[in-house]
């Protein structure tokens, strides 16, 4: 018998490890005359043979087995219970409301996961699982125009769709099928693949929002991120001076006959910051422009509302703030300084709008940490606009006036969706959202609203985070007070 050479490596209790001549481990049973570790010991081939044959007969069986009880297993239960379906892909949907539905190999919801706020406002998970996915964004479409998030002839019309397919099976989203026809909606469609979503989530961004920052960055045009996690992509767009159907290749021919005038102006003039934005877009703008924060608790003067303004109307007044350095302009006065001052109702053709949204009267007062407090007031007294907005602090007060109240507060107005039957809880916390205050941050709020419809909703509230707060420290205050006689008493 041909006898191999092998250098023992190890002793166990089973046996003992050698390193044989052709540079294999083998384990051995222990000889009769036990080696020590280092030692050379010859290795025949029976021995090779019998030490496979102990272990690895006994792992195959075992393995074979094992696989079999498992395929067994998994077999009796897929029959009897049943695998849900696994989603071929996911498609994200921005309106303002973000909702990501993953959708089956039968186009039905899987699972619906709703991205922020506004959607949670909207719709239910429940209500969309188990849906035809056409359905269940025709559900979608109807509910964000019952809230307010959608409205063709008020300039809220977009819809933006981003799709990533897993692979598994092939799925694409028809627009045709979304929208009726007599639904007059831009839908902005876009291909996207699971790296895009991981980089949207650390961004902290809806699918859709991530793909038009990036789309943006291409063009050289910088978004503010900020801004797009707490605003609609086209709000976003126009806050950088974009026109949102410029920026996405649309007509502008269903903006109705304001839009093509305005879009003549921006096509004729070369930018879209030397033209007024059409009564579309400005619509969607409003919400986000930076009056928001000169009435609210940072401490802006009214100059620095300057920066919503397209950017031309923020050169001049750049340049007329140069020449008069010692002059005390407000934005206002610049405003009044570069065009003969028509009526209100001129400037903003507002009684249209809010004829569109429907808002006669408007009286919001909110009181905040630190004696501030904030009050909007409008009314439209058959086309003959009112509007102001007042800040007070410790250091004194601000106001807004004229155009510049009137533009505020119908992106504040827009922003809310207001209902008559809308909960109170809820058009609290998009006031919040709106006016750019934490949700525990206002301790009193007071609403006076009254529709073009004579219907009206009213109400004062306290804030019921505080007040629980409040509950709470007056109870351990109550509890150390009584702790501390009845220390006196003993």
């Amino acid at each position: 018998m041909m006898m191999m050479q092998g250098t023992v490596m190890k002793i166990t209790e089973q046996g003992i490890v050698v390193l044989c001549e052709d540079g294999k481990f083998r384990n051995l049973p222990h000889p009769p005359s036990m080696p020590k570790l280092g030692d050379t010991i010859p290795v025949p081939d029976a021995e090779i043979t019998i030490m496979r044959s102990r272990w690895q007969r006994l792992q195959k069986y075992g393995i074979f087995a094992a696989a079999l009880l498992l395929l067994c297993g998994i077999t009796v239960l897929f029959k009897f219970i049943g695998i849900p379906a696994q989603p071929v892909a996911l498609v994200a949907i921005d309106i303002n409301p973000g909702l990501e539905l993953f959708v089956d190999g039968k186009g039905k919801i899987e699972k619906a996961v709703l991205v922020n706020d506004d959607a949670k406002w909207l719709v239910s998970e429940q209500q969309l699982k188990g849906k035809d996915f056409y359905a269940a964004v025709r559900l979608i479409i109807n509910k964000a125009e019952e809230q307010g998030y959608l409205n063709a002839q008020a300039g809220k019309r977009w819809i933006w769709v981003s799709v990533v397919d897993f692979g598994q099976s092939s799925f694409d989203v028809d627009a045709k099928k979304i929208i009726s026809g007599n639904q007059d909606y831009e839908i902005e469609r876009f291909d996207a693949n699971e790296q895009q979503v991981e980089q949207a989530k650390k961004a902290g961004l809806t699918l859709n929002k991530y793909i038009v920052y990036e789309q943006a960055k291409q063009k050289g045009i910088e978004l503010n991120v900020e801004e797009l996690r707490t605003h609609s992509i086209a709000s976003s767009l126009i806050r950088a001076g974009i026109n949102p159907e410029q920026f996405f290749g649309k007509s502008s021919e269903k903006t109705g006959s304001t839009g093509n005038q305005k879009a003549e102006e921006i096509s004729g003039n070369g930018s879209a910051q030397e033209a007024q934005p059409s009564g579309d877009t400005q619509k969607v703008a409003l919400p986000v422009q930076t009056d928001t924060a000169s009435v609210l608790p940072k401490g802006q003067s009214n100059e620095q509302t300057g920066a919503t303004k397209p950017v031309a109307d923020q050169l001049e007044n750049k340049q007329r703030i140069t020449k008069d350095d010692h002059e005390n302009h407000t934005a206002i006065g610049h405003m009044e300084k570069a065009q003969p001052e028509p009526d209100v109702q001129e400037i903003e053709n507002p009684s249209s709008e809010q004829e569109k949204s429907g808002i006669r009267e408007f009286e919001l007062s909110v009181t905040l940490d630190q004696e501030q407090k904030v009050k909007l007031v409008y009314k439209n007294d058959k086309g003959r606009i009112e509007a102001k907005v007042e800040k007070e602090t410790s250091q004194g007060k601000e106001r807004l006036q004229g155009k510049q109240a009137i533009q505020y507060i119908n992106g504040v107005i827009q922003k809310l969706g207001l209902t008559v039957k809308m909960d109170k809880l809820a058009l609290t916390d998009r006031v919040s959202s709106a006016l750019n205050f934490r949700k525990d941050q206002w301790k009193e709020m007071e609403v006076q609203i009254e529709f073009s419809n004579g219907e009206k909703l009213e109400f004062e509230l306290k804030n019921p985070i505080r007040s629980a707060e409040e509950t709470t420290r007056e109870e351990k205050r109550e509890k150390e007070k009584e702790s501390s006689e009845k220390d006196d008493d003993e």
